[in-house]
């Protein structure tokens, strides 16, 4: 008699790849933000923000320049006078190599090297360091200006056998042009969430209607707030000894992170790491911490450095968005050689950036009496704000000085792990990586630490105990994205009733962007679990059907094959035997299982390769056996057959749905069973990370029959359901997803 039987494909799938080798309109209420292109206020001023200065062209004077000893240029061609053909004013003329002082001391990178100092009316000079005008993605070192030009202070400082004139103030440190759209994105950015107007309350004072968070006498200050994007960011203040009312506000998570990674996108930002990486010889870029700062009143800054030890790695990359007019430098340098400060001016279109042991803070400033231009409420008081971006090209033997140097705020974590999942994520001197087309970080693998992590995420200790419980709890406080569903909703008014339910899933890929679909639940199937109709490459985690549709556990899916691959399969079963020998021992002539232990014989069947059949112990309560390959060959030919029924759709779809690295078809099988008293509960893997799934791919059913699979809750231990198979559809089992054989009998 021929016995009818349940028969199954199994094929267990991992990441392969873990090492790390690798028009809408915001609302403009606070600040009016010009057109992308404009340029309001001329070149280099701290006007509104402008798009991309004017071009030099240095080759019409370079040629016809002397310089001297000390690095100071003068035209002495035919427009000696410092006037560009045009007619309009040149600065004077600077060569960085033309300096002793920085050839004999400093790596000199392949920068622009060569340029003039503008404007060229003396009487317009602000600060102690030579500004050019810097075309989009020029890179420029930052020099002193000739020492006649420098603050008195300075001046009178100054040993009259040195010059400070045309000498690089630091080794890592420099201005870049913008590109014209990044400063206005940014500012509608700042305008939409909100971000604008929280600064305007933290710096003001209480008398003038604002909200400062206190400083500390010990360590830096801060809150969580939400802003009007409904992300979740963080307001900090630095401690008393900077003797400054700046405040910054962060992301507090990877979700809020990405979207402002999103934003840097959309305004080029990519021109600003290429130029960078290839000026500077780097192998690939990240933007990886990311902030803005405002302030409106400063006694004297607290002079710092960002980073340090990184090999010139990681900048700080300072991107000024408001400016007041007619006021003095913001920035304090201090020369690494001679230990001399000087002041630095902001220009709104060029940034600046500070790198391994580059010296700086705020320099004075009061804003407070100042009726700002930028403002529309006609309150008295101005601000000064900025976004700050750190960039690194991060490696093995820079991370832990990165993530010890730099990752000090309350997102990102100092995780190595995570900072070495985004390397080179954003540019790479091989190409093929950016902001503008990101896929977001490798996969990084977390879980939480306590085991009431969910009780103390109720309690908002997520929030209140920023030491212990959030970097405990790094999963269940939403610290990091994990890919795959993000939220699910019955549709019918939150209630199931069993007929006509649909339910959204929304999932999120690892940079946080969210897609959400209804499904509508096939009522006729039975069993305890949701089961719609799912097209090829189509994955759906496991519901209950209640009005929760609560998932049993994190990593249990059902995912819609290819057509050909169930045909595919079962025409290699029925070719080589498989089909046959599985009737024969799930029916007259089965394995005698043992008492603890699995047990099993070798077969050749017709393809001439070497099988193996197996049977479980006697505590599954089954006549289940599994028939699998013996030796690599017959596992080669098994592999054959799954990419003849395009079983790289299935590997395409959980890669990309769950942001999987790279994953590898390594554990194959087939499942045949007739009958089961009931069926023993287990796991097929568990602290992977969520990096392994066995693939169930049902093959031959038995008519009429009840739901073949028990599936446990990974919430309630006493909680099993039922799931029915599906030709045609999979179903997925990972870490922690209990299973088992439901009770059957197929024999009569």
């Amino acid at each position: 008699m021929k016995v009818p039987f349940f028969l199954s494909a199994g094929c267990v799938v991992a990441i392969s790849v873990t090492a790390f080798d690798e028009s809408s309109t915001f609302p403009s209420a606070s600040v009016t933000v010009p057109s992308p292109g404009s340029n309001p206020g001329g070149n280099r001023k701290n006007s509104p923000p402008v798009g991309p200065l004017p071009a030099v062209e240095e080759d019409k004077h370079s040629a016809t320049s002397t310089c001297s000893s000390e690095g100071i240029c003068v035209d002495d061609g035919p427009n000696a006078d410092g006037k560009d053909v045009d007619g309009k004013n040149r600065g004077q003329y600077y060569c960085v190599e033309d300096n002793p002082v920085n050839v004999r001391e400093y790596k000199l990178a392949n920068t622009l090297n060569c340029f003039h100092d503008a404007p060229g009316d003396e009487t317009e000079l602000a600060g102690d360091f030579v500004t050019p005008n810097l075309e989009p993605g020029q890179l420029a070192p930052i020099l002193w200006r000739d020492s006649t030009k420098v603050s008195k202070e300075i001046s009178e400082e100054l040993n009259s056998t040195i010059s400070l004139g045309g000498k690089i103030v630091t080794q890592y440190a420099y201005q870049i042009g913008l590109p014209p759209k990044l400063t206005s994105t940014l500012l509608e950015y700042c305008n939409s969430t909100g971000i604008i107007d929280a600064f305007r309350k933290f710096t003001l004072p209480e008398s003038q209607g604002g909200e400062p968070i206190a400083a500390s006498t010990s360590g830096h200050n801060g809150k969580f707030i939400e802003l009007l994007d409904g992300n979740r960011w963080y307001a900090q203040r630095p401690a008393k000894e900077w003797k400054s009312n700046m405040h910054w506000i962060s992301p507090a998570d990877e979700k809020t992170h990405e979207e402002y990674l999103r934003v840097l996108g959309k305004g080029d930002f990519d021109l600003v790491l290429k130029s960078i990486g290839e000026q500077l010889g780097l192998d690939g870029l990240v933007a990886y911490h990311l902030t803005f700062i405002g302030v409106s009143e400063s006694v004297r800054g607290f002079v710092h450095h960002d980073t340090k030890g990184t090999g010139g790695s990681v900048y700080n990359v300072i991107i000024p968005l408001l400016l007041e007019e007619d006021v003095d430098p913001e920035l304090i340098l201090v020369d690494d050689k001679y230990e001399k400060k000087g002041g630095f001016k902001y220009s709104v279109g060029v940034a600046s950036m500070m790198g391994d042991d580059a010296m700086h803070g705020t320099l004075e400033c009061d804003y407070l009496n100042i009726r700002s231009k930028h403002f529309e409420d006609g309150k008295l008081g101005g601000m000064r704000l900025a976004a700050t971006v750190y960039i690194a090209d991060v490696n093995e033997q820079n991370v832990d000085a990165i993530t010890t140097e730099t990752l000090t705020q309350i997102f990102p974590l100092a995780d190595e792990k995570w900072l070495m999942s985004q390397r080179g994520r954003h540019w790479r001197v091989e190409g093929g990586y950016s902001i503008a087309y990101d896929k977001g970080r490798k996969k990084f693998r977390f879980e939480d630490e306590y085991d009431d992590c969910d009780n103390l995420v109720k309690a908002g200790m997520c929030e209140s105990d920023t030491e212990d419980t959030r970097v405990k709890c790094l999963k269940s406080c939403h610290i990091y994205i994990e890919e795959g569903p993000s939220s699910i909703r019955i549709i019918n008014g939150g209630v199931y009733d069993n007929k006509d339910n649909k339910v959204e899933v929304c999932a999120q890929n690892r940079t946080g962007v969210r897609m959400c679909k209804i499904y509508a639940d096939d009522s006729t199937i039975p069993g305890d679990f949701i089961t719609p109709p799912l097209g090829p490459g189509e994955i759906f985690p496991i519901l209950w059907r209640n009005d929760s549709a609560r998932r049993t556990t994190d990593y249990a899916f059902q995912i819609g094959l290819p057509p050909e691959l169930t045909s595919e399969l079962l025409s290699f079963c029925n070719r080589l035997g498989i089909t046959d020998l599985f009737r024969s021992l799930v029916g007259d002539d089965p394995i005698k299982p043992d008492k603890d232990d699995h047990t099993g014989k070798f077969f050749e069947l017709t393809d001439g390769n070497r099988w193996y059949a197996q049977r479980p112990a006697k505590y599954w309560t089954s006549n289940m056996h599994w028939v699998s390959p013996a030796d690599e060959k017959t596992h080669e030919e098994y592999l054959k057959v799954l990419a003849k029924g395009n079983f790289d759709m299935v590997l395409d779809a959980l890669g990309k749905y769950l942001g999987l690295e790279g994953l590898v078809a390594y554990h194959l099988t087939f499942i045949g069973v007739s009958h089961s008293e009931k069926g023993f509960m287990h796991r097929d893997t568990y602290g992977t990370g969520a990096a392994v799934y066995n693939v169930i791919i049902p093959l031959i059913l038995v008519d009429d029959a009840l739901p073949e699979l028990a599936i446990g809750d990974y919430f309630d231990e006493d909680l099993v359901g039922t799931l029915k198979y599906k030709v045609g559809t999979a179903a997925m089992m990972g870490d922690e997803a209990m299973h088992g054989t439901e009770a059957c009998d197929y024999r009569q």
